[in-house]
């Protein structure tokens, strides 16, 4: 994990889920990095509950493009602007309408 240097994080993205590999590994980031929020993109509202209660803060996809509600919820843990964001989330689905 030091190679990653999780110490100067704030926040970490896990995309693929594989829950029995992740949750014996909860315990032991959550003690070592207690300020580093564990994002996870889920693609069900079971699969949320499932990772919140090991401590993750899941984000399901439900918008399109696919992973837009991820990227939101990361600019707002930075503290972006939400019309900063709203306004990049439709020049964003426009790029994928027009493709």
């Amino acid at each position: 994990m030091e190679t990653i240097d999780y110490a100067e994080r704030s926040a970490i993205l896990v995309t693929i889920v594989r829950y029995e590999l992740l949750k014996p590994l909860q315990d032991i980031v959550a003690s070592r990095y207690p300020n580093l929020t564990r994002f996870i993109a889920v693609d069900s509202d079971d699969e949320a509950k499932q990772y919140k209660k090991i401590g993750m803060r899941p984000i399901v996809n439900r918008s399109t493009p696919k992973g837009i509600d991820t990227v939101c919820e990361i600019l707002r843990s930075q503290g972006i602007e939400e019309n900063k964001i709203q306004s990049w989330v439709v020049r964003r689905q426009s790029q994928a309408l027009e493709a």
